[in-house]
């Protein structure tokens, strides 16, 4: 079996409006039906959907998981799954709720990925060469920057939204930095101006075949 994917991610984009206190985010990059930013319950409301329709993974005051197992069209194909991650901006739970930050995207053998792809061009532009993301996790002992390329190849697209130092105020670069070593692991002082340059507010991808991951 191989499998067949796309995924969305906007840490980036959510947590610079959340610095702007704003609930805005990437324009460019958006998750199919639903926006950034958004709650559990406004996610399903958009798609249409009770709780007693998904499956709940995990739902606390820092983060959720929920799952959509009914078959559902998105970008021109059936899915297998859709799964939708949230995060608090507020890590500590005490304010604030768990917001959109991720959408992975499964579909089954039959799926005609090549349909997946023109669609999410149409919503995404052409395909970039390559992109750069940043997990929100590192291996145990390890303390650089999870830094991941994708390249594009025959079953592997990938697009970004605007770099995350076209995003932030120039005269508040400082201020950003704090916030974010936050929540990216292995983020510094040193390694701050390159990572600004490199993260891109949004990403997406369209993998399937051995290029899938």
């Amino acid at each position: 079996m191989n499998k067949k994917l796309a995924g969305i991610f906007a840490m980036c984009a959510l947590l610079l409006t959340g610095c702007q206190g704003a609930k805005e985010s990437s324009k460019e990059i958006t998750p199919p039906d639903t926006g950034w930013g958004k709650t559990v319950d406004e996610v399903l409301a958009d798609w249409n959907l009770d709780r007693d329709q998904v499956e709940i993974f995990s739902e606390t005051n820092s983060a959720a998981a929920i799952a959509v197992d009914t078959e559902a069209t998105v970008f021109g194909e059936q899915t297998s799954r859709v799964m939708f991650q949230f995060i608090n901006l507020d890590q500590t739970g005490a304010t604030g709720k768990p917001v959109l930050c991720e959408v992975d995207i499964t579909y089954p053998d039959d799926a005609d990925m090549d349909t997946v792809k023109k669609e999410m061009e149409k919503s995404y532009g052409s395909s970039q060469d390559s992109i750069t993301r940043y997990e929100l996790y590192q291996s145990l002992g390890d303390d650089q920057l999870p830094e991941y390329t994708y390249k594009k190849a025959d079953q592997l697209a990938v697009w970004s939204g605007e770099s995350l130092k076209d995003g932030i105020p120039s005269d508040k670069s400082t201020e950003y930095e704090t916030a974010w070593e936050a929540y990216q692991p292995g983020l510094t002082t040193d390694n701050w101006e390159n990572y600004t340059e490199q993260a891109s507010m949004a990403t997406a991808v369209c993998a399937y075949g051995a290029e899938a991951f």
